[in-house]
């Protein structure tokens, strides 16, 4: 039967509607489902088709707030408590808000790393420049140390000179070395020099016997002996 569209059954579930209190005496305080049948009872003396629909879905309000649901709308409550002003209230659980947007990464402009690759000229440029002259010379091996060997300082500045009581000089270097004329050398090769030392260049190379020889601005007619003192 359609309790919808048929007349009699319209006057049956508004009979059982009168007697929903005697039927069920705890509608008000039962279980969500029997409260959402008594309303539906109640909405049943509605004519309107639209408006027993929109009672209908007031009805089922307790178990939409039983489930977490959200609440029917509040045009649909009123028409049900219209009919039935005996309809239990039950609060509307809230809506759940929702979830913030999770902020998604932005990369910074940041230039890419591109590795460097250096030569050994390049990586030894930088090192950093022990302070003070290099370190004194070692021995060369036996042959160097019989015929000699290969230039230690070649047309190399100075930083000043001098002479002793015996005439034998002393050098120094723009680099810092400090050589010193043997003083078995001085009666062979006395100098003599009146030049400014910022206008003098030397070489000293590898002598025989682990010994050292040095020239003045390219004069080979002339070798020094010498020996480093610092």
């Amino acid at each position: 039967m359609d309790l919808r569209f048929g007349i009699s059954g319209r006057r049956l579930v508004a009979v059982l509607a009168m007697l929903a209190p005697t039927l069920l005496p705890q509608a008000a305080n039962a279980d969500p489902r029997d409260d959402v049948v008594a309303g539906m009872m109640h909405c049943a003396v509605i004519a309107d088709d639209r408006q027993w629909l929109e009672c209908y879905y007031g009805a089922a309000q307790p178990m939409r707030a039983r489930l977490g649901l959200p609440a029917a709308p509040q045009a649909q409550q009123q028409l049900l408590q219209q009919h039935y002003s005996g309809a239990p209230v039950y609060p509307v659980a809230p809506a759940l808000a929702p979830l913030a947007p999770v902020p998604q990464y932005q990369p910074q402009n940041q230039p890419q790393y591109q590795p460097q690759y250096q030569s050994q000229q390049q990586l030894a440029s930088r090192a950093p420049v022990p302070a003070g002259p290099p370190p004194m010379p070692r021995s060369r091996g036996l042959f160097s140390d019989i015929v000699g060997g290969s230039d230690l300082v070649r047309n190399a500045p100075l930083q000043s000179y001098s002479f002793n009581a015996d005439g034998a000089f002393t050098v120094t270097l723009a680099d810092g070395q400090v050589w010193q004329q043997n003083s078995d050398d001085v009666g062979r090769h006395r100098a003599s020099w009146r030049d400014p030392a910022s206008a003098m260049r030397v070489t000293i190379s590898e002598g025989a016997m682990r010994s050292f020889n040095m020239t003045v601005d390219g004069n080979d007619s002339v070798q020094y002996k010498v020996r480093r003192i610092r």
